[in-house]
């Protein structure tokens, strides 16, 4: 019975870990997490951004992780990114708003240059963090040992 458990854990943890840890694996999976932690979706980004890299085979757990990177003191300066990117985008000029006037409460006069912001900051996140992550797992994650080669078949 302990064998049967241990044996269905490694399974779970191989599938949650998506395989073996490579840099560009690591890369991938961190750029997902902050991505989707950067989005706008409070409360769903760790949920959304498990399930994404679950389908797509990345390493759940680092997702998961990257994700938390919208800590509710850093979400001011997130919306403000957002919204002021979004302006330039939108209107061609930032927008007329100070950090300390970012708010849940005004952001629905703002929907396009929110969403729009969202989507450039997030993507910007995303591509630092995957080249910081890869430039990490290349100098620190050891190279898969590689398989012995096979004997030539006889002839």
């Amino acid at each position: 019975m302990v064998s049967k458990l241990k044996r269905k854990w490694t399974a779970l943890r191989e599938q949650l870990r998506g395989g073996y840890p490579s840099p560009a694996r690591l890369g991938q999976s961190v750029a997902l997490g902050f991505f989707v932690g950067t989005l706008p979706l409070y409360g769903l980004q760790t949920v959304l951004g498990s399930a994404l890299g679950f389908w797509l085979g990345l390493d759940v757990l680092v997702v998961a992780l990257a994700s938390n990177i919208s800590l509710p003191p850093f979400i001011p300066l997130l919306l403000y990114l957002d919204l002021t990117v979004g302006s330039l985008l939108v209107r061609g000029e930032p927008l007329a708003l100070r950090l300390s006037e970012v708010s849940f409460g005004g952001l629905s006069e703002l929907g396009l240059e929110l969403a729009l912001g969202s989507l450039v900051v997030s993507a910007a996140f995303s591509a630092l963090g995957f080249v910081g992550a890869y430039l990490l797992g290349r100098r620190f994650l050891k190279p898969k040992a590689l398989a012995p080669a096979a004997e030539p078949l006889p002839t």
